[in-house]
């Protein structure tokens, strides 16, 4: 098993070189902001970099045990995996009608109840931050209209 986790992760960093390969004929940045290569080049840059570090951690570790898990998840894993990908899926539906804050708000109280949060104040104040943080990052910092 040891020899799976060090191929995926090696897959991985390949995937990620392809990508950042792709992403260096968009500009990083444009007149108006971050240009089309900004997020892809930055995400190949750390998913590679976390790729590679799972790959040392695997490499390394002498005593590696297989964690038991298997390929496909049976029960409650995969009615939650199932119902993560019907919310993702009619997100994409609603950015348009709705905007992208209301729709964010909409996933982020969906999500957490779905994998199991019950404490309503938490899941107000995550979907509040992090709907509201997105928006104030894109609109402000970044300037994106």
């Amino acid at each position: 098993m040891k020899r799976a986790w060090l191929i995926a992760s090696l897959a991985f960093v390949a995937f990620a070189a392809f990508v950042f390969y792709l992403s260096v004929d968009y500009p990083v940045m444009d007149p108006l902001g971050p240009g089309a290569g900004f997020f892809p080049r930055w995400l190949s840059l750390i998913s590679g970099a976390v790729a590679l570090v799972l790959f040392a951690q695997t490499w390394l570790n002498k005593n590696f045990e297989d964690p038991g898990t298997v390929l496909i998840p049976r029960g409650k894993a995969a009615r939650d995996i199932l119902l993560v990908m019907l919310g993702m899926t009619v997100v994409t539906f609603l950015y348009e009608p709705l905007g992208f804050t209301v729709t964010t708000l909409l996933l982020l109280i969906y999500l957490p109840l779905v994998l199991g949060a019950r404490q309503w104040w938490v899941i107000g104040l995550f979907a509040l931050a992090g709907s509201g943080g997105v928006f104030y990052a894109f609109y402000y910092w970044l300037k994106l209209p």
